[in-house]
């Protein structure tokens, strides 16, 4: 699942999300720790007199939720609409993962994932326990919850995979032969794993690991980013854990407003991050407005790119309905 790291699976990519094991979810993360997924039991189940799954899944995302509006605000404005919006969609997806065929993660599981959430700074690793199903390497598996090694290699979108072993630090690495998120380890651009690089390590050049969560690239080393009201540009970006852009014209840190649907978006004199939606072109061919991400069960195109498409935490199913993903019966 995608829910447990926060480093890139969002749709916004600066972002440390839990980038899954599996590549199962489109257009965002799904809730769960670690790889993802809580416990087998279904929304009504309970984790051996614990937590339900669904009371487990609802303290992780309001930890999450928590978590990414503070350490990654502009992010967590074009991806949400409220944290109403944010909650109840990490909850359900939460919950659908965890219910994975095989899968051994509980209510209790995710709730000690809420924790860390909670616990860790911005410029922290965020990497819950990554428990594993009961599926063996080499099984078939559409999600990382049914497998042992918690990583469901999975080639193309709608096909099933087969579980896969975390390949070590410096090995060759690809979609079937995945990193070790949870140590904080990626596919770099040399086609090996790599960590992520920590503060005040060097950055910027080819084959540079990427700076690790809260951290920007900063003259050439890994730091802060510039506070609202500082100096920016290109060497010098705005702190990802502050609401601001780097405005081109004074070149300091200047504060955004995320613009609500309905809202005119997109040109130099305004935002152009609209809350939990897209800035979509109007049909006139005039301007662009802000259009709220489709919800569940709303109608969707799944080649959509520019037009309005399914918020994060759901893709557009079978039926080009918004939604969790169809289940496959990988067996």
């Amino acid at each position: 699942m995608r829910f447990g790291l926060l480093f890139g699976c969002s749709v916004v990519a600066a972002l440390v999300l839990a980038c899954s094991s599996s590549s199962t979810v489109v257009n965002g993360s799904s809730p769960a720790g670690g790889d993802g997924g809580v416990g087998g039991n279904g929304e009504g189940g309970t984790s051996g007199g614990g937590l339900s799954i669904a009371d487990g899944c609802a303290k992780q995302s309001t930890g999450y939720c928590a978590h990414m509006k503070q350490c990654n605000p502009i992010a967590y404005a074009i991806d949400f609409a409220s944290d109403a919006d944010c909650e109840a969609n990490a909850t359900k997806s939460c919950v659908f993962y965890s219910s994975a065929p095989d899968s051994n993660r509980t209510g209790d599981d995710a709730a000690a994932c809420a924790l860390v959430w909670e616990q860790k700074k911005c410029t922290e690793y965020v990497a819950c326990a990554n428990i594993g199903g009961k599926r063996e390497t080499g099984a078939a598996c559409q999600y990382g919850e049914s497998c042992k090694s918690g990583y469901c290699a999975v080639a193309a979108f709608g096909t099933c995979g087969i579980c896969a072993d975390y390949v070590a630090l410096g090995a060759s690495c690809s979609t079937t032969s995945p990193c070790d998120y949870t140590k904080g380890q990626y596919c770099g651009p040399s086609g090996k794993c790599i960590a992520y690089a920590a503060s005040g390590d060097a950055c910027g050049m080819t084959g540079q690991a990427g700076c690790g969560p809260g951290l920007s690239c900063v003259k050439g080393k890994c730091d802060v980013g510039a506070a609202i009201g500082g100096a920016c540009g290109s060497d010098t970006p705005c702190d990802v854990s502050s609401l601001g852009t780097c405005d081109t014209m004074s070149m300091k840190c200047t504060a955004i407003t995320a613009l609500p649907a309905g809202s005119a978006c997109g040109t130099a004199t305004l935002s152009s991050y609209c809350q939990g939606g897209i800035c979509t072109a109007n049909t006139s061919g005039m301007g662009s407005t802000c259009v709220a991400y489709l919800r569940e069960g709303a109608t969707c195109d799944p080649m959509a790119k520019t037009t309005p498409r399914c918020g994060i935490f759901l893709s557009c199913n079978s039926a080009n309905k918004c939604g969790l993903p169809d289940d496959l019966g990988c067996k």
